[in-house]
C-alpha cells in the first residue's frame, strides 16, 4: 500500500482482493460515502458491480439492487456504467442485453471518447439482432463502430485489428440475414481491413472465409474458392487443430471440384474431411457433408464404390444424431442412386424408408418431399410401372403446394411424364412432360447439365413421333447447352458421354426431315466420338450406323454405305438377338445393292440382294414384323412379284403397314405397283381404312 492510502481505500482492496462481498454490507448505507473520495465511491461502485455481476450468474434478483447501488456510488463515472453493461452483456438474454445497452449509453454519454464502451455497445446489439433475427440492430451495431473509429488516436495501434474484425462480423451477420452480396461486401472491407493490421488467428482467418465463401456464392462466382481455401489454409496453419478451418477448407475444396471435376481437387476435399474427423468425429455436419462429396462423384462417374462409401459417411453422421431429416434425405439419395446402379431394389427400399421416415418427421419441408418423388421414379424405372410415376407426381405436387418458390418440382414432375411416355408410348404425357420442363426456362442459372440434357431428349422424342423439326431443333440448344455446362470432355462425364449421343440422334432426325448431309455429316462425328471413348456403348453404334446408311442412300455413296455395313456387323456379333439391328441392316445392304449393280459385277450384286434377304429374315425370326415390308420390296426389287405380295399380306396382318402416300411412293416397291394384284391390294387398303 502507498502511503497515502485511506483506510476506507485499504478495506475496499482488501474485498476487492478476496471477494468477499459480504464485508460489502456496512458501505450500503449512501450516508457513508458523504465523506468518501471520488477515487473510493468509484472503487465501491466496481465492488458492488462484481457483486452484482456474481448474483445474476446465480440467478439473484437481489442483482440489480447491486447495480443500482453502484451507479449511486458514482454517478458519474463512466468506468462504473461500462461494467454495469458488460456484467449485464454475459447474460445473453434481451432484457440483459437491453440493460447493457442502456448503460453503454450512459458511459458514452458521461465520456464521448469511451471508445471501449461503443464497442461493447456494438457487441450488445449484434447479440440483439442475433436473437430477434432482425438487421435494424446491426445498422445500428455499425453506427457504433463508426463512433469507436472516431476515437482511435487515442488508442493503441494493436486494437486495431479484433476491432475491424468484429466490425466485419457485424455486417457477415447481417449479410446471412439479408443475403444481400452488397452487406457480405462490408463484412469484406472490414477483414481485409483487420487483415492489413496484422489479424492472424483461426478464428479471425474462418471468419473471412466463410464470408468470402458466401460471397462467391451469393455472386455465382465459383472462382472465388481460390481465395476461400487461401483463407482456411491459414487457419488451419495457425492452428493445426482447429476443425473449424478443416471443415471449411474441406468444403471449399469439395465446391471447386464440383466446378472442375478434377481428380486432385477431390483427394484434397477429402483428405481435409479427414483431418476434421480426427478432431471432432462426432460432428453431424462434417460427415454429412464428406458423404455429399462422395455421393456427388459416385453420382457423375457412376461408380458403385463410391456411392458405397458415401451411405457409410451418412451412416456415420446418424450415429452422430440420429432420425436427423437432412441426414435420412442425403441417405435415402445414395441408397437410391447406388440401388439403380446395381439394379437393386432392396436398396431403392431402403431409400424409400428412409425418405419416408424423414417426411413423417418434417412433413411441413418441401425438399424431402422432391426426393421422394424422385425414390418413386426409381422404382417406377425398376418394375417398369407407370403407377410408381403417378405416385411420384403426387409427391411432387404436394411438395410444390408447400412452397411455390421451389420450381425444381417442374422438373421432377416433367419426368415424370417423360418416364410414362416412354413405358406407354402416350404423346399426352410427353407433352405435360415438355410443359413442365418449360415453366423451369426462368431458372436457367441453377439448372444442372441433366436438367438440359432430359430436357433436350424430352424434345428430340417428341419431335420424332410426331415428325416436327422445330421441337428436334429446340433440343439442339438443350444438348449444347449441357455441353457448355460440362466442358465438352468425355472423359470428365458420363452425363457428357449421353449427351453427345442424343445430340447426335437429333441431328441424324434433322437429317431425315432437311434430307441435308450437314446434319448427316455432324451427327456421324460426334456419334464417331462418342464410340471412340467407349466402343462397347451399343446403341451409339446402332445410331452411326443408321446414319452412315442415311447419308450414303441421300448422296449415293457406296463408301458411306459400306461403313453402315461394318457397324451392323460388329454391333449384330456382339448382340444376335437385336430384331431392329437385323432388319435395319438388311436395308442397308438392300440399299448397297441397289446402288452398285452393274451388268459386269453381277455376282456382287446378287450377293448383296442374298445377305439383304437373310438379314430380313433373321429379322422376323427374332420378331420384328416391319421386316415383311422390306421383304416385300427386295422382292419387288428383282421382280418376284409373287412373293412380293405375299410379304406385303402379312405386313398388313401384322398391322406394320405404313400409310398410302408412303406405299405409292416407296421406290422399292415401283415395279411391283404396275401389277394387277397390288392395284386390287391398294384399292381394297384404301377402302378400308
Amino acid at each position: 500500500m502507498s502511503k497515502g492510502t485511506s483506510l476506507v481505500e485499504k478495506k475496499l482492496k482488501k474485498i476487492l482482493s478476496s471477494l468477499e462481498y459480504t464485508e460489502l454490507d456496512d458501505y450500503k448505507d449512501p450516508k457513508r460515502w458523504q465523506t468518501m473520495t471520488s477515487n473510493e465511491r468509484e472503487l465501491l461502485g466496481k465492488l458492488f458491480i462484481m457483486q452484482g455481476h456474481d448474483l445474476l450468474d446465480k440467478g439473484e434478483k437481489s442483482a440489480l439492487k447491486s447495480f443500482d447501488l453502484a451507479v449511486k456510488a458514482a454517478p458519474k463515472s463512466p468506468m462504473i456504467f461500462f461494467e454495469k453493461g458488460q456484467a449485464y452483456s454475459t447474460q445473453k438474454n434481451l432484457r440483459c442485453l437491453n440493460s447493457a445497452c442502456k448503460a453503454y449509453d450512459k458511459a458514452t454519454r458521461l465520456e464521448p471518447d469511451y471508445f471501449d464502451a461503443w464497442c461493447q455497445w456494438a457487441h450488445a446489439l449484434i447479440l440483439v439482432g442475433e436473437l430477434k433475427e432482425d438487421g435494424e440492430f446491426f445498422v445500428e451495431a455499425d453506427e457504433k463502430f463508426r463512433h469507436a473509429e472516431k476515437c482511435y488516436p487515442r488508442k493503441a495501434k494493436q486494437e486495431k485489428p479484433n476491432f475491424y474484425w468484429h466490425w466485419g462480423h457485424c455486417w457477415h451477420l447481417m449479410g446471412k440475414l439479408s443475403g444481400e452480396a452488397i452487406d457480405i461486401s462490408k463484412a469484406l472491407e472490414k477483414y481485409k481491413l483487420a487483415e492489413s493490421y496484422g489479424a492472424n488467428i483461426a478464428d479471425f482467418w474462418n471468419d473471412y472465409g466463410n464470408a468470402l465463401g458466401e460471397q462467391a456464392c451469393l455472386l455465382g462466382m465459383d472462382n472465388l474458392f481460390s481465395e476461400v481455401v487461401d483463407k482456411f489454409r491459414k487457419a488451419v496453419t495457425n492452428d493445426l487443430k482447429d476443425f473449424e478451418g478443416w471443415f471449411g477448407l474441406a468444403c471449399s475444396y469439395m465446391r471447386i471440384y464440383e466446378t472442375t471435376q478434377d481428380d486432385d481437387d477431390f483427394e484434397l476435399a477429402n483428405e481435409a474431411f479427414a483431418c476434421a474427423s480426427e478432431l471432432d468425429a462426432k460432428n453431424m455436419m462434417l460427415w454429412v457433408c464428406w458423404g455429399q462429396l462422395f455421393l456427388l462423384t459416385g453420382k457423375s462417374r457412376r461408380d458403385v464404390d463410391l456411392l458405397y462409401d458415401s451411405t457409410i459417411k451418412f451412416e456415420e453422421a446418424n450415429f452422430c444424431e440420429s432420425n436427423h431429416s437432412l441426414v435420412l434425405c442425403r441417405w435415402a439419395e445414395a441408397l437410391m442412386c447406388l440401388g439403380a446402379l446395381q439394379e437393386d431394389i432392396q436398396l431403392i427400399r431402403q431409400a424409400e424408408e428412409k425418405i419416408i421416415q424423414s417426411t413423417n418427421n418434417e412433413p411441413e419441408n418441401a425438399e424431402l418431399w422432391y426426393f421422394y418423388g424422385r425414390v418413386l421414379i426409381e422404382e417406377g424405372r425398376y418394375f417398369s410401372d407407370v403407377k410408381f410415376y403417378l405416385d411420384a407426381i403426387e409427391k411432387y405436387q404436394h411438395g410444390f403446394s408447400l412452397n411455390k418458390s421451389l420450381k425444381l418440382f417442374h422438373y421432377g414432375i416433367a419426368i415424370a411424364f417423360y418416364e410414362i411416355s416412354v413405358l406407354t408410348g402416350d404423346q399426352d404425357a410427353l407433352k405435360q412432360a415438355l410443359k413442365h420442363f418449360n415453366e423451369l426456362n426462368q431458372e436457367e442459372s441453377d439448372l444442372p447439365p441433366q436438367f438440359w440434357v432430359d430436357w433436350g431428349n424430352a424434345l428430340y422424342k417428341y419431335g420424332d413421333e410426331t415428325h416436327q423439326k422445330h421441337y428436334i431443333e429446340a433440343s439442339l440448344s438443350k444438348f449444347e447447352k449441357a455441353i457448355a455446362l460440362l466442358g465438352e470432355d468425355l472423359k470428365k462425364d458420363p452425363l457428357m458421354v449421353s449427351c453427345v449421343y442424343h445430340y447426335g440422334c437429333a441431328l441424324d432426325s434433322l437429317g431425315d426431315m432437311y434430307d441435308d448431309p450437314a446434319f448427316y455429316e455432324k451427327a456421324i462425328q460426334l456419334l464417331g466420338h462418342v464410340l471412340q471413348y467407349d466402343p462397347s456403348f451399343s446403341h451409339a453404334r446402332y445410331n452411326l450406323a443408321l446414319t452412315f446408311a442415311h447419308l450414303g442412300e441421300l448422296i449415293s455413296d457406296v463408301t458411306c454405305l459400306e461403313k453402315s455395313n461394318e457397324h451392323f456387323e460388329i454391333l449384330l456379333n456382339e448382340d444376335p438377338e437385336d430384331e431392329n439391328g437385323w432388319n435395319d441392316w438388311g436395308v442397308t445392304l438392300l440399299n448397297m445393292a441397289n446402288l452398285v449393280r452393274d451388268p459386269s459385277l453381277p455376282d456382287y450384286t446378287d450377293q448383296l440382294y442374298s445377305m439383304a434377304e437373310s438379314k430380313f429374315h433373321q429379322a422376323i425370326a427374332l420378331g420384328n414384323n416391319y421386316a415383311y415390308y422390306n421383304l416385300a420390296g427386295y422382292y419387288s426389287i428383282i421382280g418376284n412379284y409373287h412373293a412380293a405380295m405375299e410379304f406385303l399380306h402379312k405386313t398388313e396382318s401384322s398391322n406394320c403397314l405404313p400409310g398410302v402416300d408412303e406405299i405409292m411412293h416407296d421406290e422399292w416397291l415401283e415395279p411391283l405397283r404396275h401389277t394387277d394384284d397390288f392395284r386390287h391390294f391398294i384399292t381394297r387398303f384404301m377402302r378400308e381404312h
